[in-house]
């Protein structure tokens, strides 16, 4: 699979299972306006991803897929989908890429 938009990790998940494979899907971010005040900000950033992730959303149950989470903040979906149906999503204009999810872990705390 070589899809730019499809992470190296995520193509060899792909390759190595069989049926679902859980996914982040990042969208693509506009250019926000820089004016107004810091509510207005965040309203205008969450229209923006609204508009951004519906398309997908509807593309991932289209496929088959179901939506776990999503988050407008860093522009982002957590689904899982058929895993033949990975590089029809990574086709979607509004998708920057497709990566495996990550696990956070705290920073170590100094001593």
């Amino acid at each position: 699979m070589s899809d730019p938009k499809i992470s190296p990790a995520l193509a060899k998940a792909v390759e190595a299972l069989d049926g679902l494979v859980e996914l982040v899907v990042e969208l693509t971010t506009p250019e926000s306006a820089g004016s107004g005040t810091r509510a207005e900000k965040i309203a205008s950033r969450k229209a923006d991803y609204a508009s951004q992730s519906e398309p997908v959303i509807a593309k991932i149950l289209e496929l088959g897929g179901d939506v776990s989470a999503q988050t407008w903040l860093n522009g982002t979906i957590l689904a899982t989908l058929p895993k033949r149906a990975v590089s029809s999503l990574s086709e979607a204009g509004q998708v920057r890429r497709l990566d495996l999810p990550q696990s956070l872990a705290p920073d170590a705390q100094p001593d």
